[in-house]
C-alpha cells in the first residue's frame, strides 16, 4: 500500500485515510517527492548504488544475449 503525506516535525500526515487498526505498527520508507528531471531513473536509485548496478549488469547482459527486434522479427541493433 502507497499513500501521500506531509512530514510535520516526526509525524507524517497522510491524505487518505489507512485502513489499520489504531496502534498498528508500520513499516515506513520516505521517499521525498521531487521535480522530475531527465536523469530521474538514476536518481530513484541514488540512495541503492548496488541495486543500480545490478539492474544496468542484467539490462547490458541481456541486450548482449537478446538484441532488440522490430515487428518484422530483424533486430534492430
Amino acid at each position: 500500500m502507497t499513500h501521500i503525506g506531509t512530514v510535520h516535525g516526526n509525524r507524517i500526515e497522510l491524505e487518505e485515510p489507512v485502513n489499520l487498526p489504531q496502534g498498528a505498527r508500520v513499516h515506513v520508507v520516505i521517499l521525498p517527492l521531487t521535480e522530475p528531471d531527465s536523469r530521474r531513473l538514476i536518481g530513484l536509485f541514488a540512495q541503492d548504488a548496488d541495486v543500480l548496478d545490478c539492474l544496468i549488469e542484467t539490462v547490458t547482459h541481456e541486450r548482449e544475449t537478446r538484441p532488440l527486434r522490430g515487428d518484422n522479427g530483424q533486430s534492430l541493433t
